[in-house]
């Protein structure tokens, strides 16, 4: 890296020449370690970018590992912060949409040269909706979670009744045959 000694910046993703940001880094650290806040990950990704020559940061939070409260995505300034669950396909989406969002960012940085033909807000509206529809997925598979485990509990109750009702409708029929057959 260009820090003497210094790893920070697991991957270095750099933009190809077919991008128009050709030759931006993007710098990847990713971290399955207990004690770090959004603070200290952020201070990392700082110090990842510098060490990578990145123009953008994406630190990766293991699901098993990420601070209580952790947002599923974040986004400060030039840095992204995503909770990944290597167990969980689900939790892809972080990864792709953080890559998304940092690939933007760079076109964003690099669009100075260019003509008036597109609008750099709408790349930064689907940067913000991005943020919030990542997040609210996490809120969406509580939920699901939540109606799978009581839809659980629903089919196995219904199971139970119907067990007893059988049970309850097989006493009833056996004393209804024993009163007949004394009074026939």
């Amino acid at each position: 890296g260009a820090i003497k000694n210094c790893k920070k910046g697991d991957v270095v993703v750099q933009l190809g020449p077919e991008h128009i940001a050709a030759g931006t880094n993007i710098v990847i650290e990713a971290k399955q370690k207990r004690g770090y806040d959004i603070d200290a990950a952020q201070a990392e990704i700082v110090e990842a970018r510098k060490n990578r020559r990145a123009q953008i940061g994406i630190f990766v939070f293991s699901a098993s590992h990420a601070p209580d409260g952790m947002e599923s995505f974040k986004r400060v300034g030039d840095d992204i912060f995503v909770v990944w669950d290597s167990l969980d396909p689900s939790t892809d989406v972080n990864i792709a949409a953080a890559m998304s969002v940092a690939k933007a960012l760079c076109t964003k940085k690099n669009s100075s040269d260019l003509s008036d033909d597109f609008d750099l807000d709408v790349i930064e509206q689907a940067i913000l909706e991005i943020e919030r529809r990542t997040n609210g997925l996490k809120d969406i598979s509580r939920w699901t979670e939540t109606i799978s485990n009581n839809a659980d509990k629903i089919i196995s109750q219904v199971q139970t009744t119907r067990k007893s009702i059988r049970k309850q409708i097989d006493l009833l029929n056996t004393q209804v045959d024993f009163i007949q057959t004394l009074g026939g």
